[in-house]
């Protein structure tokens, strides 16, 4: 692949990740929320699975996103795979 069309596909990558912030629960049997561009999702689940952790959350319109997170929880991410 030539540079430009490497570096065309590098950009399109970093342009569609939204930012998530993990927002720790503020009660005992709540799992917390996310932050993903300005909007807060409920964190409905978790799991974890060989090292990787698993969340679902819904937003307000009961909309469903699953994140990962392959760091404890650090950092996160809408696909399955780094």
């Amino acid at each position: 692949m030539s540079d430009f069309w490497h570096g065309l596909l590098e950009y399109g990558r970093k342009t569609k990740q939204k930012k998530i912030t993990f927002i720790k629960p503020l009660r005992k049997n709540d799992y917390g929320w996310f932050e993903i561009g300005n909007k807060i999702w409920m964190i409905k689940a978790m799991a974890s699975w060989s090292g990787t952790i698993i969340a679902e959350a819904t937003n307000h319109k009961q909309k469903k996103i699953t994140l990962y997170s392959d760091d404890g929880g650090e950092t996160w991410r809408e696909d399955k795979l780094t």
